[in-house]
């Protein structure tokens, strides 16, 4: 997430959502070569999260802390604090 938006701006690439696997892409081809890259940001993680409550998952885990986007955490707290039902009984 760190250097996405870089990426984005330096390379003009404009991002698609996939509907499929709720997230961002972008393409670009550079010498007859085609790159997609995949991007993790507030609207898939929300989208992750909706299954996570929607399936009632307990929590999260995160790759690596200081590589997300500080938004994320404003994300997280607002999911945090809605209720979890125990359903294992």
């Amino acid at each position: 997430m760190r250097n996405q938006a870089s990426l984005i701006a330096t390379k003009k690439l404009e991002t698609v959502w996939d509907e499929e696997t709720c997230q961002n892409y972008a393409e670009w081809t550079e010498d007859d070569i085609t790159y997609r890259i995949w991007f993790e940001d507030a609207q898939s993680i929300m989208a992750k999260l909706n299954v996570m409550i929607s399936k009632n998952i307990g929590g999260v885990a995160v790759w690596r802390l200081g590589y997300e986007d500080k938004s994320i955490w404003s994300l997280l707290s607002t999911y945090s604090s809605l209720p979890f039902t125990d359903t294992a009984q």
